[in-house]
């Protein structure tokens, strides 16, 4: 089973840049693809349903298939400085008692007020 979901969730002015609330793992160079390693509890990540083990496949259109970890860092640190309040992540879900979902979702940067 396959879905698709874009949700669209309202910014946060004046804020302070704090990420987008969740780690990777992996990279072409270690010969795998990006893996999500820790979502930070009350994130937008966590609330858009990202939890550890989802592969990321596409980050604001930009391929992740075969992208160095540091360049997969990169692309989210490159989102806050162009002042992007949010990426669009496309991830498959790997949960242990549901099938495999491909998952669109828009990820607000995390601020603190």
């Amino acid at each position: 089973m396959t879905g698709r979901h874009l949700l669209y969730l309202p910014e946060q002015p004046n804020a302070i840049y704090e990420g987008l609330g969740f780690s990777i793992r992996g990279g072409s160079e270690h010969g795998v693809g990006i893996y999500v390693s820790l979502v930070e509890p009350g994130s937008s990540a966590e609330r858009e349903g990202l939890r550890f083990g989802d592969q990321i496949v596409t980050v604001n259109d930009m391929m992740f298939n075969d992208v160095t970890h540091t360049d997969a860092v990169k692309v989210g640190f490159y989102a806050y400085l162009t002042g992007m309040e949010y990426v669009i992540l496309h991830f498959h879900i790997h949960h242990l008692h549901s099938p495999m979902l491909t998952v669109i979702r828009r990820i607000i940067m995390q601020h603190a007020v």
